[in-house]
This record gives structure tokens, C-alpha cells and sequence, in this order.
């Protein structure tokens, strides 16, 4: 029976505090993102298994001196736990691939079924550290790669309740290019309704309909592609920015594609915004960024053109 797990964001954690990696595999391996770039817990929201897509989160055990227990818990968009792995004694520095394309399994367990994409948890046990990446393929018939695409998977400290896409398309330029947004729900108890705005490339509204807003089951996942939605469907090539919100911490990543083949697919991390949900040490640390690029930006802005470094 083949499960409706389209990856979305991929948690890592190491249970120190938990981190969530959001990470989806329908480009990427879990739905959209598999997050695995924190010490702790790591989210990969997006992970596809099996089918023409297949994904691949890379994990490294950080600690010097010990070896690390790893378990990857890949789980449906609603939520629901459909395979785990565990490398029991990762060596110091060493690594672990968690890979869903099928007989190359590490531990011989079985992998998710064919077409199944959905979110991704990587946990390091007693108190470990862990990095991770999500790479994702597809292939034709005879396994030949198409497309490859690969993203960091996401602490859960830098899970937010309101994050900035820069850059989303839906058949822009000849090529087509149309992207797949992917949010996991970091919180494993509580489900979270998510809300996306779209913005075209003059910073307008682009009005849509219910298929903005989404109900997400804890750990479960949600994808948006571009061009299914209203108010951008049929407004032929469209490109600009978006801003979710949601209840709770969230992952999210965009995959970008071309609809005609035009060019490879390619990934990468939305940005969580400070004050949004976030840990305290994370949210200081965005914050920080922001007041940097803003006295630049200031600083530029009075420099007197006699005055500018030629």
C-alpha cells in the first residue's frame, strides 16, 4: 500500500534541546526540506522515496570523542510515523546516510513505498550533535539522474511562526521555472494552521483563495505549488516574494523546477524572522543580522558621493 507521504520538512533533532529540521522530499528528501543543519534537533521538510524522485539525508555526528546513536523518522503530511531508521554507533566525526531510493539501506530495513513524499525527523540520542543535508534526484525509467537538488536540513531552534520565501516563481522565463514551497510542523503534539501572502516583483498583493491557508497535523507537512494556485494560475509568468505565518514553529523550504525540462531543479532554506517563535540565542542572533545590514544600509545612505571609495 503505497503512502501519501509526499516529504515535506525533514526534523533533525539531538535531544538537547530539540531541533527541528524542516525538511519536504518531493524535491528534496522529505516534503520540502530536510533540516538537519543544527546541533540539536533537524527538520528536513521535504523527502521522497522510491518513486522518480528519491532523497538522501547525510548526517554527521559532531562530538570528537563519542559515537552517536541516529534515528530517522520519516512521517505522511498528516503526520503520521510510516518508517524509521536507526544507525546505532556513528563513530566520532563519522557519518550516515539515510538514503529512500531503495536496496542501498544501511541496516536492510525496508524504505517507504513508491510515490510517497513527506517530512523527515533525524534525532541524535543522548544529548549528541548532529549536522545533516537533503539530497534529492530524480530519474527516468532506466535510473539515469535528471535533476539533483540538495538543501540543509533545519535545526528546530530555528523553528518560526512567521518566515520570509525571497524568491518564488510559477512559469517564469523559458524555462518554465515554478517553485513547490514545503512546510513541516515542528510541534509533535499540536497541529497549526499556515498562511501564506504572495507578493509579485513590485511588492503588490496577489489576491487567492482558501488554497492560501493550510491545517497541519503535528509533524506533518504542506505544500504549495505556484502555479495550482488562485490568483497566480492564470496569471501566466509570475515571479516575486511570499510570507508565511502560521500558530506554531514551522520548517520551510522551496524547491524550484522547470516545467518544460529546461534546466536543473535547485533548493533552498526560507528565512525564519526574528520574534517569531524562535529560541532565545536564535532569535538574538537574527536579530543581530538584521541591525547589522540595516546600519550598513544606513551608513551607505549618508556617505556623500565625494565620499565613496572609488
Amino acid at each position: 500500500m503505497n503512502l501519501p507521504c509526499r516529504p515535506t520538512p525533514t526534523l533533525s533533532r539531538t535531544f538537547r534541546p530539540i531541533v527541528a529540521l524542516p525538511a519536504l522530499l518531493s524535491f528534496v528528501l522529505a516534503m520540502a526540506a530536510v533540516v538537519l543543519l543544527a546541533p540539536a534537533a533537524s527538520a528536513a521538510p521535504a523527502a521522497a522515496i522510491n518513486g522518480a524522485g528519491k532523497t538522501g539525508v547525510q548526517v554527521q555526528n559532531l562530538d570528537p570523542k563519542l559515537p552517536a546513536e541516529i534515528v530517522a523518522e520519516f512521517y505522511t503530511p498528516q503526520g503520521q510515523l510510516a518508517h524509521s531508521e536507526v544507525r546505532p554507533a556513528v563513530p566520532p566525526g563519522a557519518s550516515a546516510n539515510f538514503y529512500q531510493g531503495g536496496a542501498t539501506s544501511e541496516t536492510g530495513a525496508p524504505n517507504l513505498p513508491k510515490a510517497c513524499v513527506g517530512a523527515a525527523l533525524v534525532e541524535a540520542k543522548n544529548d549528541g550533535r548532529v549536522l545533516a543535508i537533503v539530497n534529492d534526484f530524480t530519474a527516468d525509467d532506466a535510473g539515469v539522474p535528471l535533476t539533483a537538488a540538495a538543501y540543509n536540513a533545519v535545526s528546530t531552534a530555528r523553528g518560526a511562526t512567521r518566515v520570509a520565501v525571497p524568491l518564488f516563481r510559477s512559469r517564469h522565463t523559458a524555462a518554465e521555472l515554478s517553485s513547490g514551497i514545503q512546510l513541516m510542523n515542528l510541534d509533535p503534539e499540536e497541529s497549526t494552521s499556515a498562511t501564506i501572502t504572495f507578493f509579485d516583483e513590485s511588492g503588490a498583493v496577489i489576491p487567492g483563495d482558501a488554497d492560501r491557508n493550510a491545517m497541519i497535523a503535528a509533524l506533518g507537512a504542506h505544500t504549495w505549488f505556484a502555479p495550482s494556485l488562485s490568483g497566480i494560475r492564470d496569471r501566466g509568468a509570475v515571479y516575486g516574494s511570499a510570507l508565511i505565518e502560521s500558530d506554531r514553529p514551522v520548517a520551510v523550504i522551496v524547491s524550484e523546477s522547470s516545467l518544460n525540462g529546461g534546466t536543473d531543479t535547485v533548493a533552498y532554506n526560507a528565512v525564519p524572522l526574528p520574534g517569531a517563535g524562535l529560541d532565545e540565542e536564535t532569535d538574538a542572533e537574527l536579530a543581530a543580522r538584521s541591525r547589522l545590514s540595516m546600519s550598513v544600509a544606513v551608513g551607505l545612505a549618508d556617505v556623500d558621493a565625494g565620499d565613496a571609495p572609488r
